[in-house]
């Protein structure tokens, strides 16, 4: 089911506005989304498959060779918003994700373009769709 939530959440952001973050090339890309997966499956508890073939990491340091802005975390959050709707994750699963996911989303920041803190958006607010603006789109 994670590495199901992973695919379709890394889909979705390579046909994004943020989609030039990922290779062109689809071995590349694929083994990416693996090496995601087997991150995300380990911080959950699962099978430690991550540390065993990449040793510890500091995923903030991953990702500074890639300029995340506000607005790139925003369209991340909005597709992982609509991966785990296509996933069809029950709600109380979806909810433990999203508060682990979404301040984890604020930590990536690594350049800054608003000078006020990162929008936060608690599982209360996203879960109701009226009150998910102002995230930005992703793709269908």
């Amino acid at each position: 089911m994670l590495r199901k939530l992973v695919r379709r959440h890394h889909d979705l952001l390579r046909a994004s506005e943020i989609g030039d973050l990922f290779s062109s090339d689809e071995a590349e890309y694929q083994s990416a989304v693996t090496k995601i997966a087997d991150f995300v499956v380990e911080s959950c508890g699962g099978r430690t498959d991550y540390t065993m073939k990449h040793g510890k990491t500091c995923m903030r340091v991953r990702h500074f060779p890639f300029d995340i802005d506000e607005t790139a975390r925003e369209i991340w959050l909005s597709c992982l918003w609509q991966a785990l709707e296509e996933t069809e994750w029950p709600s109380a699963v979806r909810e433990e994700y999203w508060n682990w996911m979404e301040p984890f989303s604020i930590r990536m920041i690594n350049r800054r373009t608003f000078r006020s803190q990162p929008k936060r958006y608690p599982f209360d607010r996203v879960k109701q769709p009226q009150r998910r603006a102002p995230f930005a789109v992703c793709p269908r």
